[in-house]
């Protein structure tokens, strides 16, 4: 399986398929606290995002909202097919480099997703705060 790279390439469909295909992974707890076409339209129209392809098929996305120096990311997927392939790590890396003028990264997760905060862990991560719900975590760039 080849997987190409990209930087805003997709389309809301495209955006709307791939979240569906993580269904398993993320979509039912997803659409229980949000309207999924409303989240795609922003993600589309306001967010980087960051892919992976395989064949046409969007399989990997990081969609982060940048404010002023600051990065927030909204979104980590990749289906469940292609897990396993260091394609989050890789779309991780190429956010960071290919974003120059941000100097943090923040995110909020659900404090059950521990393969999440595991993988913001081994990427550098570090927690910020805490909610009853939700881990804060960020990254210092320059300390990448």
């Amino acid at each position: 399986m080849i997987i190409e790279y990209k930087i805003n390439n997709s389309s809301e469909s495209d955006i709307l398929l791939h979240f569906h295909n993580c269904e398993k992974i993320f979509l039912n707890n997803l659409e229980n606290r949000i309207n999924i076409e409303e989240y795609v339209s922003k993600i589309y129209h306001k967010a980087e995002r960051f892919e992976a392809w395989n064949d046409n098929l969007l399989v990997g996305l990081i969609a982060i909202y940048i404010n002023e120096n600051i990065g927030y990311i909204t979104n980590v997927s990749v289906t469940e097919m292609f897990k396993r392939q260091k394609i989050a790590t890789n779309l991780l890396k190429m956010c960071i480099t290919s974003i120059s003028n941000i100097i943090r990264i923040n995110l909020e997760v659900l404090k059950d997703n521990q393969a999440a905060i595991n993988f913001y862990l081994k990427n550098g991560f570090k927690q910020t705060n805490t909610t009853d719900n939700s881990i804060y975590m960020g990254m210092d760039i320059n300390n990448v």
